[in-house]
């Protein structure tokens, strides 16, 4: 279980340590070394309950101007450069990654991490083993009001070395711990990452929301209280997430739904083979019925639900 408290959370200073990213891995040195070349964010290690064989970090923007810059954005490369780069050629139209090829590496600087979804980061929680990153997660804050703090959040990868180690969930749980933030936005293709994400949102006192659908379930829509909120929160999603291809095709798009041009964002498309649940699971008859036949539709782009969640008032 998540347990961030004083006793448990050690800071640390940001010391310039990089090495470059032709780097052989032997030479590299821990991913908590790397990351602190950055001057554009604070460094926490975390203790998680669970986690203690890896690294466990938190990544706290303070400077978003040169977080964004390609300067600052070269010292992520060692860490974070590869699984960018595979996550956004998952349909195998890049050749594998070679840290040693500089132009391959100066490519997905610039596409995967100076244009890509960590670019957009204010908070990041990092879980590492040695030189290299397992998983991680990425929150972009946004005001809705006075009173509510939304978190958008554009990208949660575990490594697949790494899959089957719940890594996924307990990156969600440090995200839902973050205290003031009313609701989690954000879109997934993905059915275990939407479970897992409605799961444990649940056990932080949200109700999820999945391309409209009330905890998934085909056809629940919730009250026309959550509705109206749900539309609100998509809405704000869609405006982070849209280029202006996305935004040309949302009219022909069922509500609750985005289309990722595939120029843009080549992950590979969901198909039947992909969904693995259980006899009786309601999240299955969401993804049968709502969004494979919208993929279909769209393919070979891909569709994506909106994922949606919303603190409960009594949690509030």
């Amino acid at each position: 279980m998540f347990n961030e408290n004083p006793e448990s959370v050690l800071k640390q200073s940001i010391q310039p340590s990089f090495e470059e990213a032709g780097t052989p891995e032997a030479e590299r040195p821990r991913v908590i070394d790397q990351l602190r070349a950055l001057k554009s964010a604070e460094l926490t290690e975390l203790k998680i309950k669970g986690l203690e064989d890896y690294d466990v970090l938190r990544l706290d923007i303070t400077d978003k101007e040169l977080w964004e810059s390609p300067d600052e954005a070269r010292k992520l490369v060692p860490a974070f450069g590869k699984m960018a780069y595979e996550v956004y050629g998952s349909q195998g139209k890049r050749a594998p990654y070679d840290p040693s090829n500089q132009e391959m590496v100066e490519a997905s600087l610039q596409d995967d991490i100076v244009d890509g979804d960590i670019s957009l980061a204010d908070k990041m929680f990092i879980v590492a083993k040695g030189d290299k990153v397992a998983g991680f997660l990425v929150l972009s804050f946004e005001e809705l009001n006075e009173t509510e703090k939304t978190a958008y959040v554009p990208l949660t990868i575990v490594d697949p070395e790494h899959r089957g180690e719940k890594l996924s969930k307990e990156l969600y749980r440090m995200a839902f711990a973050v205290e003031g933030i009313s609701a989690f936005t954000g879109f997934s293709a993905r059915p275990e990452a939407v479970k897992n994400r409605l799961e444990i949102g649940k056990e932080f006192g949200f109700t999820g929301f999945y391309a409209g659908y009330k905890d998934g379930q085909f056809g629940e829509m919730g009250t026309p209280e959550e509705q109206a909120k749900v539309k609100e929160l998509t809405d704000l999603a869609m405006g982070e997430a849209e280029t202006a291809k996305e935004k040309k095709r949302r009219k022909e798009t069922p509500y609750g739904y985005v289309v990722y041009d595939k120029s843009v964002n080549p992950i590979a498309p969901i198909t039947e083979s992909d969904l693995k649940f259980e006899a009786g699971d309601p999240l299955g008859r969401t993804f049968r019925e709502g969004l494979l036949p919208v993929q279909e539709k769209f393919s070979p782009h891909t569709v994506y639900g909106a994922l949606i969640n919303i603190k409960n008032p009594e949690q509030s």
